[in-house]
């Protein structure tokens, strides 16, 4: 009896040493950055462009990030694991770069063309050329920062230092340069200029630790365009209910995004507060699959995700008052909607792709989300039909898609470890 203090405090000891700990503190930095930034420009955007502008602004910003999906095309998943089973071969690494970043550079020519073909068939959108333009210097930019190379070596703290660099940048931009409604398009031009500096930067940092792009092959291309297709359907598929969401209510008036977006933002900073975690933990079960690290982490990060929602939801409308304008605090519906959404989500990605890579099963991920994606676009339909296309409306539409991709993946995770267990093929 007396020695079990000392053995839990010695547990605790391990596991707040492990390599995963640590590398999610790393990834905790990034994220802080990441989205606490952000998050913390959005009241003095909110109130130096005003509601009208600051939408107009959030649609761009969420057709940057729809963009972002197509050119990272999975690749940070898959190359990811890539590199976490090869990481000791130098030359498959250095292969492994130039085939990623010769099939970026391919998708972010057809991402060109379509922009141009846009604006040739829909007049309206000529409009907003400006912004558009402004936009693909983002989308470059993140397109050749190298994540997926260090998270599947593990080297977290490279990767820290340049998107902490790159986010720190762009809110200093931001804060020097915006003024006024009119200087809606200097925000989207900080983001791109970050953004590449990002990734100029990163290249430095994989550069210094001795890695190249290799020639590219046809061969190696396709190769990495077939592995990644499967994550990237699943990523398209999740952006269908994260950054679709404001290009739909865009359609509907800017002010209606802006009440949304300021919401969005919360939820978004809220799910990547235990995206360190979760990133961690995907390179780390897919090599050990040490379940009982698994779910001694996940306990622990979703009794203080759980804590930080119930405190902000019960202040949800003085806050957004207080924050973001007097005009916001009729967002408070949505917001608690989405802090709900936060915990469904954070059970959905833990039971993704870290728990399905250790049961060599990550495909089951993707069909999962590609199931909610289809699930979505319905219900953003049936929004439409009924007239209910509102913030709130999108906020419940995607509250009901991020539970049933919860629900099917922890369901998944279960038959599947039982089978394993009673030594039935699934």
């Amino acid at each position: 009896m007396p020695r079990r203090p000392a053995e839990g405090g010695g547990r605790l000891a391990a596991l707040l040493g492990h390599r995963v700990t640590r590398n999610a503190a790393a990834l905790g930095v990034v994220q802080v950055a990441n989205y606490l930034v952000p998050l913390l420009l959005l009241p003095f955007l909110t109130r130096q462009l005003g509601m009208a502008a600051f939408g107009t602004v959030a649609v761009v910003l969420a057709a940057i990030q729809l963009a972002f999906v197509i050119t990272d095309y999975g690749f940070s998943l898959s190359a990811t694991l890539d590199v976490s089973l090869h990481r000791d071969d130098r030359g498959y690494l250095n292969r492994k770069i130039g085939a990623v970043f010769a099939a970026k550079g391919m998708l972010l020519a057809a991402l060109l063309a379509l922009f141009g073909l846009a604006l040739l068939l829909h007049e309206p959108l000529r409009t907003y050329r400006p912004f558009f333009v402004a936009a693909f210097l983002g989308v470059i930019g993140q397109a050749f920062q190298p994540l997926w190379l260090f998270q599947g070596l593990e080297r977290m703290r490279q990767l820290a230092v340049y998107l902490v660099a790159s986010k720190l940048l762009y809110a200093g931009l931001v804060l020097a340069l915006v003024r006024g409604p009119e200087d809606a398009l200097a925000v989207v031009y900080c983001w791109g200029v970050a953004q590449v500096a990002g990734a100029l930067l990163g290249l430095g940092f994989m550069g210094a630790q001795g890695f190249g792009a290799g020639a590219p092959t046809w061969a190696g291309v396709l190769e990495e365009l077939r592995g990644g297709a499967g994550f990237f359907l699943s990523r398209l598929a999740v952006a269908v209910y994260t950054s679709v969401n404001s290009l739909f209510l865009g359609t509907q008036g800017t002010v209606g995004v802006a009440a949304y977006a300021v919401c969005e933002q919360v939820y978004k900073a809220g799910q990547n507060v235990t995206a360190p975690l979760t990133t961690a933990l995907y390179p780390y079960m897919a090599r050990q699959r040490h379940w009982t690290v698994f779910f001694r982490a996940l306990g622990l990060g979703g009794l203080c995700l759980a804590l930080g929602c119930l405190l902000l939801g019960v202040l949800a409308e003085p806050v957004l008052g207080l924050l973001f304008g007097a005009e916001y605090r009729a967002a408070a519906p949505v917001l608690r909607v989405f802090l709900v959404t936060v915990l469904v989500n954070y059970l959905g990605v833990a039971f993704g792709y870290s728990a399905y890579a250790a049961l060599g099963r990550v495909q089951v991920a993707n069909v999962t989300v590609m199931l909610g994606g289809a699930l979505h676009l319905g219900l953003l339909g049936l929004l439409l039909v009924l007239g209910e296309a509102t913030p709130l409306g999108v906020a419940l539409a995607t509250l009901a898609t991020e539970s049933l991709v919860m629900a099917m993946r922890v369901a998944g995770v279960y038959w599947l470890r039982r089978s394993a267990r009673e030594g039935v093929a699934p």
